[in-house]
């Protein structure tokens, strides 16, 4: 029985190749923090909706951001993406 993993991807722009190679592990993912750059800060490099977008052909959606908020001009941010199917998902209860 493979136990479950969470990852940290913080790549300075090659995120889009550490997502191609998850495909042998997203049954165990939990979760995944991935830096994220809102801004070109690097050349020829994806941008916010290429990395939401590969992330939900692997079956994971974008759940939350973490650390800077309140900035004047965001730059990057880590965002927390979820397993479609998780529970985390359902209506929110109040």
């Amino acid at each position: 029985d493979a136990k479950s993993i969470g990852i940290k991807i913080d790549t300075e722009g090659f995120e889009m190749e550490v997502i191609t190679g998850l495909e042998r592990h997203l049954s165990r993912i939990d979760f995944i923090v991935s830096e994220a750059s809102v801004l070109n800060r690097f050349e020829g490099s994806y941008n916010f909706s290429e990395l939401v977008a590969a992330l939900w052909g692997k079956r994971l959606r974008f759940y939350n951001l973490l650390g800077q908020t309140g900035l004047r001009a965001p730059r990057v941010h880590d965002c927390i993406f979820l397993p479609a199917n998780d529970p985390a998902f359902d209506k929110l209860k109040t």
